[in-house]
């Protein structure tokens, strides 16, 4: 099925250019599972999936590398026609299975498009979905807020073969809804969060001169835990028993465990992101975007026990709270790509990517990322007449010298996600981590 529209041509916002400077530290994808309990209707589904691309432009475009001006534009037709389907592969139903389709089924291409594949993973009885975005066109709340278009799209063709979405106006992608709402005090309040963030981003010291070693990228691999919702209930009453938060209790547990098997001695340094669709009063952006920011968290001491490091990562983050939390990396970012021709700001920011990733050359000083999405309830509710077994958002495949994980929940359970290069850290070694994670958690 085809659906003529114009050609669209729209600016790449400052997230899209922080995201097209990051693509080279993972492999550029975001995934979705969602397992349906029995079989849908995959040619119903394949009509939702292309009409996806009618309602959200960016998923139907392809990034253009202007020296001054980078910017979206439609893809050609056929590639549209091509890749805007879904694919239906037949596929055992295993954990492993599972874990080399999320890596293997074919990712989506930058500078072509779309932004976005479907896979329908036809086990022996029931249905796996499989989404692939590419993080530049979107993060994690945007491959969520696809979900729910592509559920809504699905359910609407049921009573109306015909129907037809109504484009979202990609004009309003980005930041500039959120910075709308801060007065002039909190701009500068942002602007000297930036500064904190620049020079914690500068400590220890950076060695300008040593150089980074080259690695194969051909290992990428994704491993996946679940967590049961009993299990999450103890972890919910021992959070609140702690004054903490459940995020505040995995980010500790994280901390413990990879002092005790990646990086023991060491105090670890962890990259959080956190969404910033929190500032937004209907709490969704209006189109697929990237809406999150990061922040550092450094302990003053080492992460060797886990009730002690919970009472650090709570008193660290309830400050953090108060000062602009994950908004301190936009300003001088966005300073950056102002002055500069956007070749130059790339290699800028190359230049502070490497500065970080030369601390982390051995697994022994792994640089960890740790992003939790959510819950997948709302978005998954949206195919109506379609069940749900699970669902979760995934992390990228990290390049080295990074270890991401990300934590997505689903009817009271929870999911992990941990993506890497086997070339820099082994299997055995994630797994490891993973195991030690679960244990520290409360049971």
């Amino acid at each position: 099925m085809a659906v003529e529209q114009k050609a669209l041509r729209f600016d790449a916002v400052l997230e899209d250019k922080i995201l097209y400077w990051m693509r080279g530290s993972h492999d550029g994808d975001i995934r979705c599972v969602v397992s349906f309990e029995g079989r849908v209707d995959a040619d119903r589904l394949d009509k939702a999936a292309r009409l996806s691309l009618v309602a959200e432009p960016v998923l139907a475009s392809r990034f253009v590398r202007h020296w001054k001006n980078p910017h979206w534009e439609r893809a050609d037709s056929a590639v549209i026609e091509e890749h805007g389907g879904v694919r239906v592969i037949e596929a055992p139903a295993g954990r492993e299975d599972l874990e080399k389709f999320l890596v293997q089924t074919p990712a989506t291409e930058l500078f072509v498009g779309p932004q976005i594949r479907f896979f329908l993973l036809r086990g022996p009885a029931d249905d796996t979905l499989l989404i692939r975005i590419n993080h530049v066109a979107g993060d994690g709340g945007g491959l969520k807020d696809t979900v729910t278009l592509l559920g809504q799209l699905y359910s609407a063709l049921e009573k109306n073969p015909d129907f037809i979405p109504k484009p979202s106006d990609p004009f309003q992608r980005g930041l500039r809804p959120v910075f709308s709402r801060f007065r002039l005090r909190d701009h500068l309040g942002i602007f000297g969060r930036s500064l904190k963030d620049a020079a914690e981003f500068m400590s220890p010291p950076r060695w300008f001169f040593k150089s980074l070693a080259k690695r194969d990228l051909s290992c990428s691999t994704l491993v996946t835990r679940h967590i049961e919702k009993e299990r999450f209930g103890a972890i919910i009453a021992k959070a609140k028993e702690h004054g903490a938060t459940v995020n505040d209790t995995f980010v500790a547990a994280h901390l413990t465990a990879l002092n005790k098997v990646l990086t023991p001695g060491r105090r670890p340094r962890l990259v959080i992101t956190a969404d910033l669709r929190r500032f937004l009063e209907s709490g969704r952006a209006q189109g697929v975007c990237n809406l999150s920011g990061f922040f550092y968290l450094d302990l003053d001491q080492e992460a060797s026990q886990f009730e002690p490091c919970l009472k650090q990562v709570t008193a660290k983050t309830s400050g953090l709270k108060n000062d602009y939390l994950a908004l301190g990396n936009f300003p001088l970012t966005a300073a950056a790509f102002a002055a500069l021709p956007f070749p130059l700001a790339i290699k800028f920011h190359d230049f502070l990517g490497d500065l970080q990733k030369k601390q982390c050359q051995n697994a022994s000083a792994i640089a960890p990322l740790f992003t939790n999405t959510g819950t997948m309830d709302g978005p998954v509710s949206a195919f109506r007449g379609a069940k749900a077994q699970n669902a979760f958002i995934t992390t990228t495949v990290a390049h080295p010298p990074v270890l991401s994980l990300c934590l997505s929940g689903f009817g009271g359970g929870l999911n992990l996600t941990a993506g890497f290069c086997a070339d820099f850290l082994a299997c055995q070694q994630v797994e490891a981590f993973l195991d030690q994670l679960e244990e520290e958690l409360p049971d």
